[in-house]
């Protein structure tokens, strides 16, 4: 989906303006990051993959909340 067709879905009020993130290099290899305000956590084989995946939990995230509350 989008991010044009996927504010359709998330509303504003939800958003934060700011997410803190912490980033950790896997021992494994790769990467993996946590969102402090929610609970939302991602992996990837790279800096790219993790922010995609991360992004799309973030807004899977606000989706749903924005879709519980209303």
């Amino acid at each position: 989906m989008t991010i044009k067709k996927r504010k359709k879905f998330v509303r504003n009020e939800f958003l934060p303006e700011w997410l803190n993130i912490r980033l950790h290099k896997a021992e494994e290899g790769g990467y993996w990051a946590k969102v402090m305000e929610i609970p939302c956590y991602s992996q990837g084989e790279t800096l790219s993959e993790l922010f995609d995946v991360l992004k799309e939990a973030i807004y899977t995230y606000y989706d749903e909340l924005a879709v519980a509350n209303g």
